[in-house]
């Protein structure tokens, strides 16, 4: 099997995903401030002084996997964060694959340590999924640590780095169209019937 061609995607942001990395993990509660004043959804979803929001969240998710059962659960950035706890807190609901596209979750203070449940070293796959594979662009500034999942997760099969876009490598449309994202769900669509 022949490696893929390089290609030029993910480059323009590839530096300021370091940078994220960078900051989140050496400045720690610092970043958490700033993070959480820039991107409001994210502090909406773990504001300690409405806990409402986050299992609202996930009570949404849980009912529409408990209504239409679905074999693939795909999840993009903050949704990943909800579906991830959704799984995690309802071990009664499963899927064959749960892939996370462009995700926040192994990111050090700003999301990882403020899990449910709290990772104790390493986070665990949620029960009900089969199998978990995360996709990320190589500059998608959201989705840190490079390999993050598979360093602070047990139980991912494949932590997949690809290139989506030149400029935007995190919109859900650019993950959405992305070969690797075909490639993992493909077996588990298909009927197999002619």
């Amino acid at each position: 099997m022949a490696a893929a061609p390089l290609v030029p995607q993910g480059r323009l942001t590839f530096a300021l995903r370091s940078m994220v990395q960078w900051f989140t993990e050496r400045f720690g509660q610092r970043s958490l401030r700033i993070v959480s004043a820039t991107v409001g959804e994210l502090a909406a979803y773990f504001d300690p002084e409405s806990p409402d929001a986050r299992l609202q969240a996930q009570d949404r998710v849980a009912t529409m996997l408990r209504c239409h059962r679905p074999r693939v659960l795909l999840a993009h950035s903050l949704g990943s964060v909800v579906a991830y706890e959704t799984l995690s807190a309802h071990p009664d609901l499963e899927v064959e694959l749960f892939v996370t596209m462009g995700s926040p979750l192994a990111m050090r203070t700003v999301v990882f340590e403020r899990l449910s449940p709290v990772p104790q070293g390493r986070g665990a796959k949620p029960p009900g999924a089969a199998a978990w594979v995360n996709i990320a662009d190589r500059g998608d500034p959201v989705a840190v640590p490079r390999h993050g999942m598979s360093q602070r997760f047990m139980g991912v099969v494949r932590d997949r780095e690809t290139s989506i876009h030149l400029v935007d490598p995190h919109t859900a449309k650019n993950y959405l169209r992305c070969a690797e994202l075909v490639e993992e769900i493909l077996p588990h669509v298909t009927t197999g019937s002619a």
